[in-house]
């Protein structure tokens, strides 16, 4: 029961890092991230060319920030659990072989 909190906020660090780099990989000269697999950025309508300075920036959806997360953490649970279902079946294989040899050596 104690590795399923471990894999969840392990699954959420990564989740909410790997949106940091998407927004990071997507960004425009001006300053804004489209956001990947999802855009959601726009544009603010009154304004010729986006400036941060004179209130003409991008708008964010928060929706499609929150759906974009929501699949990067689907992808993160995944790594995550694939990770600790690898490692527990090498360490159990090394920690058995270390068990046999230890119990036939006192014997």
């Amino acid at each position: 029961m104690r590795r399923i909190p471990r894999a969840l906020v392990l699954s959420l660090l990564l989740g909410f890092f790997l949106l940091l780099i998407s927004a990071s990989a997507t960004r425009e000269p001006w300053g804004a991230s489209d956001g990947y697999p999802l855009h959601y950025s726009y544009p603010n309508l009154p304004c010729e060319r986006p400036n941060p300075f004179n209130g003409c920036g991008y708008s964010y959806d928060p929706v499609l920030v929150g759906l974009d997360f929501l699949f990067w953490l689907a992808i993160a649970g995944v790594v995550v659990s694939a990770i600790d279902l690898a490692w527990t079946r090498v360490f159990s294989r090394y920690v058995g072989k270390q068990t046999r040899s230890s119990a036939a050596q006192s014997s």
